[in-house]
């Protein structure tokens, strides 16, 4: 997936996804990072009556999560919901199973001919395999 980063504004509290990695700094210095394979998602906790600040939660898998502080406003709870879509999109593409290469029914009766013709197969096997693949 796309690299993104999301800025909650104040005391410069970012979050930024990249590489499998959701990364969290504050003050522009590093934070701390987990796969996005363990994050379940991230919670908004909105501070109390005329609080400025609430938190941003990432939650992990086993329970290591990790409470950061961001300013107590309706972008933050936006935000946050933008990182949980991304979140959910990421385990989405993970859990989608890649196509098989299909191959036609006659390349698959002519790969059956050259075996037969180069003596892999015995003229009874290459009827049994052609008979299987017409179905």
């Amino acid at each position: 997936m796309e690299k993104k980063e999301w800025s909650f504004g104040t005391m410069q509290a970012k979050v930024k996804a990249e590489n499998g990695q959701l990364t969290w700094s504050l003050f522009g210095n590093g934070g701390s990072s987990y796969p996005l394979r363990s994050v379940t998602g991230v919670q908004y906790e909105k501070g109390g009556f005329m609080a400025v600040m609430g938190a941003f939660v990432i939650l992990v898998a086993g329970g290591d999560n990790r409470r950061v502080q961001v300013p107590s406003k309706d972008a933050s709870a936006q935000i946050v919901a933008d990182i949980n879509n991304y979140i959910a999109a990421y385990h989405q593409a993970q859990q989608t199973p890649v196509p098989k290469p299909t191959s036609s029914i006659a390349d698959e009766l002519t790969k059956l001919a050259n075996l037969r013709d180069a003596g892999v197969l015995t003229e009874q096997e290459f009827q049994t395999q052609k008979a299987r693949v017409l179905g």
